[in-house]
Order: structure tokens, then C-alpha cells, then sequence
């Protein structure tokens, strides 16, 4: 889902989505989980729009909040004093927290450091502990919750940081919580939505979602 609001009406856009909610808790069962894209809106205040959507949905449904991702996104300066958003949140919520799909090896991405600061070194001391941790896993680098792509480097210092496109995070979402043949229900219409998840082999179901 692709949470975007008008300032002006926005506790009717809120309470317009109830039913939708609603919904959803019946027809995703255990295994299948609820993502939500979240920009916080400027009207002459703050609107913290996925933390009023995680507090309304829970009150509403079965789903729990499980995760939080912050996904970098570079925008223009707009033409007033507030600061331009650097990022926007992405809500992961689901019914039950031992019963979810989450391949999480599917997003994995590769070492940043290894062979190049650390050299060859696979494993070390924990800065915590006397205990031996491995540096690296054989799948990758765990990805974290906060998303944004880097430019480095030969000796790996970051010379860029970029955002990703909408394409790219949704992606990562369908890959991570969804397998071959799957549905999915989502309101983006962008037909290039519809042809990533028919690359991915998921089958489409669109929702209209009030504004």
C-alpha cells in the first residue's frame, strides 16, 4: 500500500481507509504480511502519518506492528521554510510474529569492507564480548532496516549516497515477503508495478484506496 494523503482532509482520509483494513485482516492469512509506504505531510504542522496509520490498524485489526524501514530518498527543496524529507517510512506489520514469510537472504547485499579494510580476516573478537563473532556471512551483508545505496570507492570510502526508486523498493518488499505465486494486493498503479510483479511470477490484485 502507498499511503499518500491531502493535508486538508486528512482524518477522513484516515477513517476512509477503516474498512479496507478491515479487510485485509480477513483475506491475508498468517503467512502473508501488510506493507505500508509512509510520507509525513507538511500543513503548516507535522503529520505523522504512519504512526497515526500503525496506532489506527491496530485498534482496528488483528495486524501488530513488526518493523519499521527508513528509506532514504533525496527530494528538491520546496519553496517554503520547512525542510525537505530526506527519507520516507515503510510499515511491516503482520498477525502473528512466528508464523510470517520473511526471506531476508533475498536482500542480502554484498560486504562493504571485506578485503579491503578488514583484508582477508573472516573472523574476530566481539567489541562486546571475548566471544569469536563472524564478520561476514556467506549470503551477504545483513541489510538492516535503513535503506539507501552508496557509491564507493577502491579502498571503500562512500563518494556517493543515492535513494531508491519506487521500483526498487518495491522489489525488495515482494522478494522478502512473498514467494513464486503468491498475490498480491496493492493500489499502485503504475504499470511498471504491474510488470515487476509478473517478472517476480506473483499475480496482481489492484485495490482502490480512497483519498
Amino acid at each position: 500500500m502507498d499511503a499518500q494523503f491531502r493535508a486538508l482532509d486528512y482524518e477522513d482520509s484516515l477513517a476512509n481507509l477503516d474498512l479496507l483494513w478491515k479487510q485485509l485482516d480477513q483475506k491475508i492469512d498468517e503467512k502473508g504480511s501488510l506493507w505500508i509506504l509512509a510520507r509525513n505531510l507538511y500543513d503548516q504542522e507535522l503529520l505523522a502519518v504512519p504512526f497515526d496509520l500503525a496506532h489506527r490498524i491496530r485498534s482496528l485489526t488483528r495486524f501488530r506492528l513488526r518493523d519499521i524501514w527508513t528509506v532514504y530518498r533525496e527530494l528538491p527543496s520546496p519553496d517554503s521554510k520547512f525542510l525537505a524529507p530526506a527519507h520516507f517510512l515503510v510499515l511491516f506489520m503482520v498477525k502473528r510474529t512466528n508464523t510470517y514469510y520473511f526471506d531476508k537472504d533475498s536482500i542480502r547485499e554484498p560486504h562493504v569492507f571485506k578485503d579491503l579494510e578488514w583484508g582477508k580476516r573472516k573472523v574476530g573478537k566481539s567489541g562486546y564480548s571475548k566471544k569469536k563473532k563472524k564478520r561476514y556471512g556467506s549470503k551477504g551483508r545483513d541489510p538492516g532496516n535503513v535503506f539507501y545505496k552508496t557509491s564507493r570507492n577502491s579502498k571503500g570510502y562512500v563518494i556517493a549516497v543515492n535513494g531508491y526508486t519506487d521500483n526498487e523498493v518495491y522489489e525488495k518488499l515482494l522478494r522478502v515477503s512473498t514467494r513464486k505465486g503468491w498475490v498480491v494486493a496493492s493500489n499502485v498503479s503504475d504499470p511498471s508495478f504491474k510488470n515487476l510483479v509478473e517478472r517476480l511470477g506473483r499475480r496482481l490484485v489492484h485495490l482502490e484506496m480512497t483519498k
